[in-house]
């Protein structure tokens, strides 16, 4: 996006910021995160959800459930890619309670019949050996 504008100087430094966190350097990324407010004034969706994802391949569980939290008491907007990222999550972690939450915080926001969403939600009461919950979730898909 950056280079689309022209702004090679800002490739190269997001791209330094997004190599700290696949080189293991959790702790710089967070306080990156959090002093963002001085340059970029609005943390959007997009920024939330690529934090949740850098804190997920790092293997930060605890981080990335302390962000989704922040999330919603800053009132953002959940999205399709919220919700996919963090039941994949919790799924590997086998937190069936977890996939349970998720579930129903995407049912809220409105993303239920989302097909993506849904094949993930199965897939992740699979992975947590509730193939009951699986199974109901998957005769709730709406036929098209």
């Amino acid at each position: 996006m950056y280079a689309k504008c022209g702004s090679i100087q800002k490739v190269f430094h997001v791209f330094e910021n997004v190599a700290f966190a696949n080189y293991g350097m959790g702790q710089d990324v967070i306080a990156l995160f959090d002093v963002m407010p001085k340059r970029m004034p609005e943390k959007d969706v997009a920024s939330w959800n690529t934090m949740i994802r850098g804190f997920d391949q790092l293997g930060f569980l605890n981080r990335v459930l302390v962000l989704f939290c922040e999330m919603r008491f800053m009132g953002l907007k959940l999205d399709s890619i919220t919700i996919i990222g963090l039941t994949q999550l919790s799924s590997y972690a086998k937190n069936l309670n977890m996939v349970k939450v998720i579930h129903c915080c995407g049912i809220q926001i409105g993303i239920g019949e989302d097909v993506s969403v849904v094949n993930t939600w199965i897939a992740a009461y699979a992975e947590c050996n509730d193939l009951g919950l699986a199974e109901r979730v998957f005769h709730g898909i709406p036929k098209i």
